[in-house]
């Protein structure tokens, strides 16, 4: 007596198909597809949040340390103050490391911000990848009362790096002219 080649007994001991075999192959790969797809979206984001945060951390401790230097600075003898419109800022300091002449300035070619302090002569970034500065003294008020508009009442920069604009106003301490 032979079997049917349809009998249900008869094709459970013959195995997959070829057909069965490509199906299930198809279907694993668009699985494993829309897998990696999924995660390499997760991994994307996760690494733009955590450069953001860390551009996010520097740019708070650079703008923390020029309010800092800028809010405390004093002139010279004739209490003046160095402004470079858009480059830098020359001051003198007595209470952060003693009396020290520093300069605040913006490195276009390195594409950074910097503070020299004159004791020893090296320039310290402060924050790297500035790719657009400004640094202005705000002379428009009379801040002695004798009639003319000359003194410092404000320090205003503005920066970006990596893409996040950044802005700060300092109103110094002490009593400054340009």
């Amino acid at each position: 007596m032979t079997r049917s080649t349809t009998d249900p007994s008869r094709r459970a001991a013959r195995g997959m198909t070829l057909v069965e075999l490509i199906a299930v192959i198809i279907i694993l790969g668009i699985i494993g597809t829309a897998s990696a797809f999924f995660f390499a979206t997760g991994m994307k984001g996760f690494s733009l949040a955590r450069s953001n945060s860390n551009q996010a951390l520097k740019a708070e401790a650079a703008v923390e340390r020029m309010n800092i230097e800028l809010r405390d600075m004093e002139g010279d003898g004739a209490k003046r103050v160095y402004v470079t419109p858009n480059v830098s800022i020359q001051y003198r300091s007595s209470g952060l490391s003693g009396a020290a002449d520093r300069t605040l300035a913006y490195d276009s070619a390195g594409k950074r911000i910097t503070l020299l302090v004159s004791t020893d002569g090296t320039a310290r970034t402060l924050m790297d990848d500035v790719s657009a500065f400004h640094l202005s003294a705000d002379t428009s008020r009379d801040m002695d009362g004798k009639g003319a508009p000359n003194e410092i009442s404000a320090v205003n920069i503005d920066f970006t790096s990596g893409g996040q604009f950044y802005t700060l106003q300092i109103l110094p301490r002490n009593f400054l002219y340009p």
